[in-house]
């Protein structure tokens, strides 16, 4: 290869991985979307949804074949209830993140959104 570096995309990635690997991608991005979309209840049952998050994003990552890290993240911004900026931090994706200090996910004052279920 004459110290050239290939770079697959992520349908080449997924189509070379097993199918136990793409099983549990699946299973991971369905646990990922729920603790997302019902991040309040997973608070009030004592858990961390935000680390939660990050945990499975790291996971993710792992899976696919990807460096683990969390400059690379980005459903931590999807949590019901964040007001971080979307498009800052989308922009910003491998350089770190925009926290809206206010934020009560990510911001520093530690208010929880009830659900609006």
């Amino acid at each position: 290869m004459n110290g050239e570096v290939k770079v697959l995309s992520v349908k080449d990635r997924w189509e070379a991985m097993d199918e136990k690997t793409r099983e549990h991608i699946k299973m991971w991005h369905k646990s990922l979307s729920l603790i997302k979309a019902n991040a309040f209840a997973y608070k009030q049952a004592g858990a961390n949804p935000v680390q939660m998050i990050e945990d499975i994003e790291f996971i993710l990552q792992m899976l696919w074949g990807f460096p683990c890290d969390a400059n690379f993240h980005s459903h931590w911004l999807d949590i019901r209830g964040c007001e971080c900026p979307r498009m800052d931090n989308m922009d910003r994706i491998g350089y770190g993140r925009v926290i809206n200090q206010s934020c009560p996910w990510h911001g520093n004052n530690e208010r929880y959104y009830e659900s609006n279920d």
